[in-house]
């Protein structure tokens, strides 16, 4: 039985209210927790695509080596970059002939694009609080070699997720 005239109004207020709740949890999970993150030019190739969707944790605090992370730029801080963590808060980085170390021991990055490099860093230690970070196509990031070392503020997230890549692929 459908219920009483009185009844069915009722219960399509519940469900408009219901369906409103769900929406703003979702809005301020999205907000507070997630964020959609659009890649702008080349200089996370080949791990990331311009064009790239990737979701992005807001919330993240455990930040390793090699992690993707979306920062504001230091320079611009209406502009958000995609950048890969090389180095930790108060370790001393360096890179000589092209290749990243970390104390005295080299970076395995398989994830560069081929035929790119860091170029020569002098060793210098990533202040505390501080996150050294780098694009995978060397040639085409700016980076921390040209804003230095990002404090933790200015990290947004950590991209946990590629949702969409152009081309259909992720």
């Amino acid at each position: 039985m459908e219920g009483t005239p009185t009844e069915r109004p009722r219960r399509r207020a519940a469900w408009i209210v219901a369906a409103a709740a769900l929406a703003a949890g979702v809005g301020v999970t999205q907000s507070l927790l997630f964020s959609v993150c659009v890649v702008r030019g080349a200089s996370m190739r080949p791990t990331l695509a311009p064009g790239e969707r990737v979701l992005v944790y807001k919330l993240a605090a455990d930040l390793g080596r090699g992690d993707l992370v979306v920062l504001r730029n230091p320079d611009a801080p209406d502009d958000l970059l995609v950048k890969r963590v090389v180095g930790l808060p108060s370790e001393r980085l360096g890179a000589h002939g092209g290749r990243l170390f970390v104390g005295e021991q080299y970076l395995a990055e398989p994830y560069v694009l081929p035929g790119t490099h860091a170029g020569d860093l002098p060793p210098a230690e990533v202040p505390a609080g501080h996150y050294f970070v780098l694009g995978d196509n060397r040639a085409e990031s700016v980076d921390s070699r040209a804003f230095g070392a990002v404090e933790r503020r200015l990290l947004v997230g950590k991209v946990v997720l590629s949702l969409w890549a152009p081309g259909g692929g992720t």
